[in-house]
């Protein structure tokens, strides 16, 4: 079993000169930006920046990406939810500016409402970890030990992205393993490994090192694992503000933070 190590686990990048981006007054409701896509419902985009609708997962990461953005630490506006529900709630008019999921097809599924701006580009790779409680009381080492029927599982739902690629990982190793809890993001199923609530998860290895010696984790042999690709997108009638940020999200910067966070280059 291996653990995340200590030096792999990033804490939020803020200098003391700089403001991490700002939460609007209708998601003034959390630290750091952790605020959920539905929390937008009935709010317009930022007045004083643009507003960036993105993956759960990349909810530790990308405040700490736009941190480093010159001129938007403090006048962004950030939320998050599963790849998902992001499609859902631009097909149903959710306004934004810029748009991050998870895989391809959510994206696929915001063009085709012909809200984009040119065309989506590939900021990220995601890979799947085997998550467990701190402590492991299953005594979970590999991929082969979740076919067990006694354990309690957790992994995302099938409709978005890290419950597909859970579901690939299954089906390529030719196992037969029983999901107990669906979960509408990685998120929620970080949060049952957390509080110890299932015997283990999949979860993005960015998850592993956010939650750091909070988990325990297993690696999925290469063979065996498959990763995800994040797309982002500006939208048409954007905020003056979003192509530079836009622009940011694919320079060596951007990059170098993501993968501190456990996110490898497209």
């Amino acid at each position: 079993m291996n653990r995340r190590p200590a030096a792999a686990q990033p804490g939020p990048r803020q200098s003391p000169s700089r403001r991490s981006p700002r939460v609007s007054g209708c998601l003034r409701t959390a630290p750091f930006l952790l605020v959920s896509l539905l929390a937008l419902a009935g709010c317009g985009g930022g007045a004083d920046g643009p507003t960036v609708v993105a993956a759960s997962s990349l909810t530790n990461a990308l405040p700490a990406v736009i941190d480093e953005a010159e001129g938007f630490e403090d006048n962004a506006t950030l939320a998050f939810a599963g790849s998902a529900t992001i499609a859902t709630q631009i097909e149903t008019g959710r306004s934004a500016d810029i748009v991050i999921t998870a895989n391809r097809a959510t994206m696929d599924r915001i063009e085709a409402t012909g809200l984009v701006s040119g065309s989506p580009v590939r900021i990220a790779v995601n890979e799947l970890i085997i998550g467990l409680p701190a402590d492991n009381p299953a005594g979970i080492t590999s991929l082969a030990d979740l076919t067990d029927g006694d354990l309690r599982l957790s992994a995302c739902a099938t409709a978005v992205p890290c419950g597909e690629v859970a579901q690939d990982v299954i089906d390529g190793a030719d196992l037969t393993v029983a999901i107990d809890s669906f979960e509408p993001n990685v998120r929620a199923v970080a949060s049952r490994l957390e509080t110890g609530s299932v015997d283990a998860g999949f979860i993005y290895r960015s998850d592993a090192v956010a939650l750091g010696d909070r988990i325990a984790t297993v690696e999925i042999d290469p063979g065996d694992n498959r990763s995800t690709t994040y797309f982002a997108a500006l939208l048409r009638d954007a905020h003056p503000g979003a192509r530079p940020l836009f622009d940011h999200l694919r320079g060596a910067e951007a990059q170098r933070i993501l993968a501190e966070w456990g996110f490898t280059a497209p």
